[in-house]
């Protein structure tokens, strides 16, 4: 059931820090002779053995990254270790963007830290990372046999999800990808290749299979047949790992786990736990009660339900939790269904169980769009504290096109993944792109200002038709977790641009219109029961 609180998830007695530890540099041969760089933290303590912890390095940062919770984790009694991938800083080769060489270097690199510590025990081995850390930490443990336990921050499930997200590919992350990864390491000519194919819809079937090789959900049913015990952080406005993949890897997987779903953008609400002396995250917090458990054994309850938490969003400063016993609820929620009914005449659309207005809607493309709202990469970096807001009744009729509900008649929790199923829409070229934004929406005395919630992209650039309908398969939203206030709307917006994606079509020309006929197009929105 769903719980709602002010307080973190977990109260757990941490273990005692009373171990003596040295530090090491090392340079591990991998398994075809590359140089990985890596860094240590080990008790000295004579005969005794500990579970030992491996952490990889996130893109673009250094080994030392994780100095802060290794160090941690050793004085509390494991070995523990964090390398840079190769292609990064001093580790030789060139990035090979979680690929099959970087699987085997970490299957090479447990192998070595067990020779190089005979303390590590090899029935209690955990991998660990954030970003590219944990994709590659859950791409090991199903690869590797003797990997126990995951911990994986802001990692993804399947990469073309991430960078082709419902064939909208992902520019502006792209971008800073690359970018990053030119100036801290080797990029191969591969990546430029698999880039330059995802942002213009060339040699896809190579693209994807290259892609999937990279994607954890390629071990799924490794993971669920070994029971692999796997904790999952994520961040809601995340666009670069969307939360909501991650939403859907947790409900497949089968074996223990726990999940939090945080505010703000890729790798944000863990970060401060790098911090050395930064005991106040909640998330490294119930990471270390994780390892505790699993690899020593300790009673602190961290795989009991409820095994979900959402931080409530646009709240500012306030910090409010929703819990659930896991996902999805087996009890209090439910889902609310709109159906799209035109704009016509109206400043707006309205969303309604019932359809009634069918006049077609049509809008055209334009680069100067206001539904965005807030500036690429900066803004979701800032929405945890500063909501982002735009002024739904200054939107262009010409270009863009805002459903509303009717006012809520009490709060209402809106948590997970919002859809839009069954819109119809006929283009007048054969490609072109469509964007969803979810708001809340007040129609008040300082202004009629909509909350940005979440988004969705799709793109369509094959197996459509000018002039023809095109149906588009369910559209999923970014994951989030807000309250609509009593008196407040939800509102759906709908575009052709949004600066975080390549168009597949940017002509001035292009337009697109919106068929509320033959069942129309239904919005379903997850709220959770009071």
């Amino acid at each position: 059931m769903p719980m709602a609180m002010l307080l973190p998830l977990l109260a757990v007695a941490a273990l005692e820090e009373k171990y003596e530890v040295e530090f090491g540099v090392h340079e591990i041969e991998s398994w075809d002779g590359t140089r990985l760089m890596a860094n240590s933290y080990v008790p000295v303590k004579g005969n005794e053995t500990f579970p030992l912890l491996i952490f990889i390095n996130s893109w673009a940062m250094p080994s030392e990254e994780y100095i802060a919770p290794v160090h941690r984790l050793a004085r509390r009694g494991y070995v523990g270790l964090e390398y840079e991938a190769r292609g990064f800083y001093g580790s030789g080769g060139q990035i090979g963007t979680a690929g099959p060489d970087d699987v085997q270097d970490v299957q090479a690199v447990i192998t070595w830290a067990l020779k190089k510590w005979p303390q590590a025990d090899p029935n209690n081995i955990a991998l660990g990372g954030i970003s590219y850390g944990a994709g590659l930490s859950l791409l090991g443990a199903g690869a590797d046999t003797r990997v126990k336990t995951v911990i994986a921050m802001s990692g993804w499930k399947n990469l073309v999800d991430a960078l082709w997200w419902q064939t909208a590919p992902s520019l502006v992350w792209s971008d800073i990808l690359l970018e990053i990864g030119k100036t801290t390491g080797r990029v191969p000519p591969i990546l430029y290749e698999m880039l330059y194919n995802l942002m213009h819809y060339t040699n896809v079937s190579y693209t994807i299979d290259w892609a999937n090789q990279r994607s954890p959900d390629k071990y799924l049913a490794e993971l669920n047949n070994r029971k692999v015990p796997i904790f999952i952080s994520n961040n809601m406005e995340d666009n670069l790992f969307h939360a909501n993949f991650q939403l859907d890897f947790f409900e497949q997987l089968q074996g223990p786990k726990r999940l939090f779903m945080n505010q703000g953008t890729h790798a944000e609400a863990e970060l401060s736990g790098l911090i050395p002396g930064d005991d106040n995250n909640a998330i490294w917090d119930a990471a270390d009660a994780w390892l505790d458990h699993f690899l020593k054994g300790v009673v602190n309850n961290i795989q009991l339900p409820p095994l979900v938490r959402f931080t409530l969003g646009n709240k500012e400063v306030v910090m409010e939790h929703e819990l659930f016993d896991t996902w999805p609820p087996s009890s209090g929620y439910e889902v609310l269904a709109y159906r799209l009914n035109s704009r016509g005449s109206e400043q707006f659309g309205l969303l309604d169980p019932s359809s009634t207005r069918t006049t077609p809607d049509t809008i055209a493309f334009t680069n100067h769009t206001e539904m965005t709202c807030g500036i690429p990469v900066v803004s979701p970096v800032l929405e945890p504290v500063d909501p982002i807001k735009c002024k739904l009744d200054d939107l262009n009729p010409q270009y863009e096109i805002a459903f509303l509900t009717e006012k809520f008649t009490r709060k209402t929790r809106v948590c997970g993944n919002i859809e839009l199923e069954n819109l119809v829409v006929t283009a007048n070229a054969e490609r072109f792109q469509v964007f969803g934004y979810i708001y809340t929406y007040n129609h008040g005395l300082l202004g009629h200002k909509g909350t940005l919630v979440a988004h969705t992209p799709a793109g369509v650039w094959a197996n459509a038709t000018a002039g023809q309908p095109y149906t588009f398969g369910t559209l999923e939203f970014r994951t989030a977790c807000v309250d609509v206030k009593e008196g407040h709307q939800l509102a759906l917006g709908i575009n052709l641009k949004n600066l975080l994606y390549k168009d597949a079509n940017s002509e001035a020309s292009l337009n697109v219109t919106i068929d509320y006929t033959n069942g129309a197009p239904l919005l379903k929105v997850p709220t959770v029961k009071k």
